[in-house]
């Protein structure tokens, strides 16, 4: 069995399909490309063990829910004649007779929601839809346990067509890293968060754009003015509205509430009083912070 970093790196999970095909919060084709090429060291998504009683709560819900048999068992699996089309089991759910159900993949996950009241987001249901398809079942289960420590399951039918539309833009994808050329840049907090970690380190060149990226660094000056333009409007609408308001808390127009404004109260550490009462604390708990920027030249 291979590594966990080289299992990841070296295909495409369920934790790397929303990110390849721009569903994801938190990955984009991009930085799913730069960590399968080794530029970009990504931790992969979360794999720890669930505990035994979560497993054991999971199980017992499904198999209750199902009628069918649950084995808890961790494994790896890949789609045949496609090794880098790859899944993460928590469990096998298959039925007590075989003519009477199909199996059925398990993913067990504590998330930071009250709930799913439409049930799995595009992102987990795209993330189901590899696992079948890399391990060639016919349903998944997600067993949630949610921010009350209640528990929920979901069930994800298979879906061909999703099928097939993942595994064309996963083959494409895939050839990048192949290739190792960089897909498309595009606007997510993803790439630029993994680009400024791919290109930390300048070497102090120079470099001449090319031709067809010239125009950017007029786009950007243009961003910057509009930016520029609209923080300034900003102001002057609300200082407008600060005048109108008076000390009132909320803004009514036509008898229908549209604006407020209240107090908020924030709390922080004042660095400069830390470092005048406690130096020790201050320089110990002191971090540089290193980062490029851009700055116009002409």
């Amino acid at each position: 069995m291979a590594r966990s970093a080289d299992w990841h790196r070296d295909g495409i999970n369920g934790a790397d399909i929303a990110g390849v095909v721009g569903l994801s919060t938190w990955a984009s084709p991009y930085s799913v490309w730069a960590a399968k090429v080794g530029r970009l060291r990504r931790s992969p998504a979360p794999t720890a063990q669930p505990s035994t009683v979560l497993l054991a709560a999971a199980g017992g819900v499904i198999e209750q829910t199902t009628r069918q048999q649950v084995t808890l068992a961790a494994r790896r699996v890949s789609r045949p004649g496609m090794d880098w089309c790859r899944a993460e089991l928590a469990g096998h759910i298959h039925p007590r007779r075989r003519q009477a159900a199909t199996d059925g993949g398990l993913t067990i996950r504590a998330v930071n929601q009250h709930g799913w009241p439409d049930g799995p987001a595009p992102a987990e249901r795209c993330e189901a839809q590899w696992n079948m398809t890399a391990a060639g079942l016919d349903h998944w289960w997600y067993a949630i346990v949610f921010r009350d420590l209640h528990l929920e399951t979901f069930r994800v039918e298979h879906d061909r067509g999703l099928e097939a539309s993942l595994l064309g833009e996963a083959c494409h994808f895939w050839q990048y890293v192949t290739d190792r050329i960089a897909p498309p840049i595009d606007d997510s907090e993803a790439t630029r968060q993994a680009l400024k970690t791919v290109h930390a380190h300048p070497a102090g060149d120079i470099v001449e754009l090319d031709p067809a990226d010239a125009h950017l660094v007029e786009q950007r000056r243009q961003a910057k003015a509009t930016i520029k333009t609209a923080t300034e409007h900003l102001g002057f609408v609300e200082n407008r509205l600060r005048h109108a308001i008076g000390d009132a808390t909320t803004v009514t127009v036509n008898g229908r509430p549209v604006l407020s404004y209240e107090l908020h109260a924030r709390r922080w550490l004042r660095p400069t009083d830390i470092a005048r009462h406690e130096p020790a604390l201050a320089a110990r708990l002191s971090r540089t912070s290193i980062y490029r920027a851009f700055r116009s030249l002409d």
